[in-house]
């Protein structure tokens, strides 16, 4: 499975499901969503997310409402390489890859990394959005 998964709650709360307007497209479980315009919709790149899908499904018309859990800068989510992420170890930053669904090099990077299994296509990284 692919996807931005919590991990660990640095509280020991786990985040409450909340449901949000969303923009036409194809949501899955673990994407990661910024809101823009009223509306949830996947972040990429340096965009550090405000909330993760907890759904599968395709949003047809503008406002309906999808599952998510909001991002705690304190919250690990465990992610799964879909790329080889050159230079990825503990204490280097990523960005969100263009499908929202995993992580990519680049500057800037949101997604602060705890530890990882390696750097190539199904390690996993663990952590943090910054």
């Amino acid at each position: 499975m692919t996807g931005f998964i919590p991990k660990f709650y640095h509280d020991g709360a786990v985040d409450s499901w909340v449901h949000f307007p969303a923009a036409v497209g194809a949501y899955h479980i673990g994407m990661a969503l910024t809101q823009t315009s009223g509306n949830l919709t996947k972040a990429s790149g340096a965009t550090k997310p405000t909330y993760i899908c907890m759904a599968e499904g395709n949003i047809e018309t503008a406002g309906d409402v999808i599952a998510a859990i909001p991002v705690d800068e304190s919250t690990e989510f465990e992610v799964v390489l879909t790329a080889a992420v050159s230079g990825l170890a503990a204490g280097t930053a990523a960005n969100i890859s263009t499908d929202g669904m995993s992580i990519v090099a680049g500057e800037g990077g949101v997604f602060r990394v705890v530890s990882a299994t390696g750097a190539a296509i199904g390690d996993i990284a663990v952590g943090r959005f910054a």
